[in-house]
């Protein structure tokens, strides 16, 4: 059975863009299932910048390349999740992401 919200879910996971409209349509309708995947996949995004971040600096080349394809893994073990419409998540990290992200409710 597919769950309320699962177009929602899936769109948040392709590019910053898809998770603007993804969020932008899940405020018209709100989908717990298409709000969890949201808050997952925006602390994605914000863990991708700060690796870009990182990578930038000399000194932090190697962990700034080991967070971004971290990050790479991550996001695409998410939207596998996502398309088996299953809240399954990063451990540890994505249950700080439904805690830290509230204000997207």
């Amino acid at each position: 059975m597919t769950p309320r919200g699962k177009t929602k879910a899936v769109l948040s996971y392709f590019t910053p863009v898809g998770l603007f409209i993804a969020i932008s349509m899940n405020k018209d309708e709100n989908d717990a299932f298409a709000l969890w995947h949201i808050k997952n996949m925006t602390g994605l995004s914000i863990l991708l910048f700060v690796s870009f971040a990182m990578s930038y600096q000399e000194y932090l080349l190697l962990p700034g390349s080991i967070l971004f394809y971290g990050s790479i893994v991550f996001w695409v073990y998410s939207l596998i999740m996502a398309m088996a419409n299953q809240k399954s998540g990063i451990p540890y990290l994505s249950g700080k992401f439904q805690k830290w992200f509230i204000f997207l409710d």
